[in-house]
């Protein structure tokens, strides 16, 4: 009887535990390095991929049951490209099932923005395992059709061509 009201305990806890407080027991079970950053806690860790690196930043809102993923590229664009990689970021985007490529158009950083939206305040480790995968391979994998617009001669709708082949 004690054993079965200790693992009662145990799943309580587990259920309390906040959104962000889930993910970051997500990612120290899959070993990352992470840090938290700011005054409203956002957490920050850095990722390698195949074809570059990038900046990932968890934050959740208020209310504990919205999530949102910005994966930061290394590079910024300058501003005689800007407009080229606004179209493509554009053509990407309406490839994209879930997430989106933005730029902020002051200083030309790249990001991929991914949002979870739940009706509770928990979300399960598989679940944060796939959104965060998601994410990951979908930056990987645009980060050559983006450099090329960026910092290659390649023409958007080129660089978009060259992607589905």
């Amino acid at each position: 009887k004690q054993h079965f009201m200790l693992n009662i305990f145990k799943n309580k806890q587990e259920q309390e535990l906040s959104l962000l407080q889930q993910i970051e027991k997500y990612l120290t079970s899959k070993g990352y390095n992470y840090r938290y950053i700011g005054e409203t806690p956002i957490l920050k860790l850095g990722l390698r991929g195949n074809n570059g690196n990038w900046t990932v930043y968890f934050r959740t809102n208020e209310l504990g049951n919205a999530l949102t993923i910005n994966l930061v590229l290394p590079f910024v664009v300058n501003d005689s490209k800007k407009l080229k990689v606004i179209d493509i970021l554009n053509r990407i985007n309406c490839e994209l099932f879930f997430g989106k490529f933005i730029m902020d158009n002051e200083d030309g950083e790249i990001a991929m923005v991914v949002r979870h939206l739940s009706y509770k305040k928990e979300m399960p480790s598989d679940e944060i395992d796939v959104l965060f995968r998601f994410a990951c391979d979908t930056v990987d994998d645009f980060i050559p059709t983006i450099t090329s617009v960026a910092y290659g001669d390649m023409e958007p709708s080129l660089a978009i061509q060259n992607r589905v082949q």
